[in-house]
C-alpha cells in the first residue's frame, strides 16, 4: 500500500492506494491557503496520519499539481 497526498489550491486529499492503483481509503479537507504554507502542511500531515492512512502505507508521495509561487521576504 502507498499513501498519496494531493495538495491543491482549495483542498488537500489523501488516499491509501494499492499497488495496482485501487483506492482503499480516502479523506480530504479544505486547504487553509490563506493561513500560509505551514498551515497547509499541518493539514496534510493530519490527514496522512489519520484514518485514511490506516497505518498500512509502506511509502508516501506528495506534490502540488504545478509549481507554487512562494512570496519572498
Amino acid at each position: 500500500m502507498r499513501l498519496g497526498v494531493d495538495i491543491g489550491g482549495t483542498k488537500i486529499a489523501v488516499g491509501l492506494v494499492t499497488l495496482d492503483g485501487g483506492i482503499r481509503r480516502r479523506a480530504c479537507a479544505p486547504a487553509p491557503a490563506a493561513q500560509g504554507p505551514r498551515a497547509v502542511v499541518r493539514v496534510a500531515a493530519e490527514l496522512a496520519h489519520g484514518p485514511a492512512a490506516g497505518g498500512r502505507a509502506r511509502a508516501a508521495g506528495a506534490g502540488p499539481q504545478r509549481r507554487a509561487r512562494v512570496p519572498r521576504g
